[in-house]
């Protein structure tokens, strides 16, 4: 079934509607770049700027990254134990990497919607139990659990919002989401400036992620793919298609 050429427009097309969900979609980005930047402030040293203070009996602070308390003065991963810090990064990013194998699964299997509500779920209470942390062994699945709920998150709006238009317009649509991207990393030295701690950053940064749960209570704003509507995938008729669509 030819979907751009007769489905979409059948269903309304690039109509008012599909460019306020395309809109709406781009400013989760903001807040999961405040969530996936947010791991390289918590494994760096004490202190911000130039500030050269001693801390810790162990470390002398340096440049580092506006964040007064992290992992490494809190459980002391400095000297012998300096290389849990890069251990700490690679474990968070192999947490996307499977994030994106799992919920990639989940997004064709059951829909882009469902994918999203699944990560969600399984983030909330992954970033609450990340700030109660009792030592770095914990710490870890925790960061990699994290990070996949974040790469989940990601992937499904991802997709969603490039099924939502034309291919021509896709481009378009992924550069916009990116600089929302873009402003949530700027935004975030001041969030831990405010914050100074990495527990109370991290707690603040669920904070704002749980505002996502709007996208799950107000269908209207995360509607499912129309791509993904099963109507077109059971290979329907145009009309029938259409109609699927527009549930969706």
């Amino acid at each position: 079934m030819d979907f751009d050429g007769r489905v979409w427009p059948l269903s309304g097309g690039w109509g008012r509607y599909t460019r306020l969900v395309s809109a709406v979609s781009w400013l989760p980005n903001i807040l999961l770049a405040l969530s996936a930047a947010s791991s390289n402030l918590s494994g760096g040293g004490p202190g911000c700027g130039n500030r050269t203070e001693e801390r810790t009996d162990n470390y002398t602070g340096g440049l580092s990254c506006w964040l007064e308390e992290t992992i490494v003065t809190q459980w002391d991963l400095v000297q012998d134990n300096e290389w849990k810090v890069p251990l700490a990064q690679i474990c968070y990013l192999i947490g996307w990497l499977f994030g994106y194998i799992i919920f990639g699964c989940v997004s064709d299997r059951c829909g882009r919607r469902n994918a999203f509500i699944s990560a969600l779920v399984v983030a909330l209470p992954l970033g609450v139990a990340l700030c109660f942390s009792p030592g770095f062994l914990t710490f870890l699945p925790l960061q990699a659990g994290f990070g996949a709920a974040l790469a989940g998150i990601f992937l499904s709006l991802y997709i969603a919002r490039l099924e939502l238009c034309l291919p021509g317009r896709r481009l378009m649509i992924t550069m916009i989401a990116g600089f929302f991207w873009l402003s949530g990393e700027l935004l975030l030295p001041g969030l831990a400036l405010l914050c100074g701690d990495w527990k109370i950053l991290q707690g603040a940064i669920t904070g704002l992620l749980a505002l996502l749960m709007n996208y799950w209570c107000c269908r209207w704003l995360f509607p499912e793919s129309p791509r993904w509507a099963p109507g077109y995938t059971a290979g329907q008729s145009v009309e029938g298609g259409a109609v699927s669509v527009r549930q969706s």
